[in-house]
């Protein structure tokens, strides 16, 4: 079976740098720490978001006296901005726009 990126190694068209260890520019592990606890915490942060969301749209409901379907809203613009928004931007820059 043929390499499918063999050619285009060989051609220069994919190039990559050295290991930042190997040109003496390695993370200082205090800070390498501090990007793994950035790295645990912002996906448990939005999952505290929803859970703050849930909980809230009854009291939501009730003191803007908005129906079901109003309120559910809520929730969907809230996903979107927390999971579709980024998503949307990151496939935007995937295709070079």
């Amino acid at each position: 079976m043929a390499q499918p990126f063999s050619a285009l190694c060989g051609a220069g068209v994919i190039s990559a740098e050295p290991c930042p260890r190997e040109l003496g520019r390695e993370i200082p592990a205090p800070r390498r720490r501090i990007v793994l606890a950035a790295c645990v915490l912002a996906p448990s942060m939005a999952f505290i978001d929803s859970s703050v969301l849930t909980a809230a749209l009854p009291s939501l409901r009730a003191a803007f006296g908005a129906d079901f379907g109003t309120v559910q809203w809520v929730g969907v613009g809230s996903g979107f901005a927390r999971q579709g928004w980024p998503l949307a931007r990151a496939g935007a820059s995937d295709s070079g726009r």
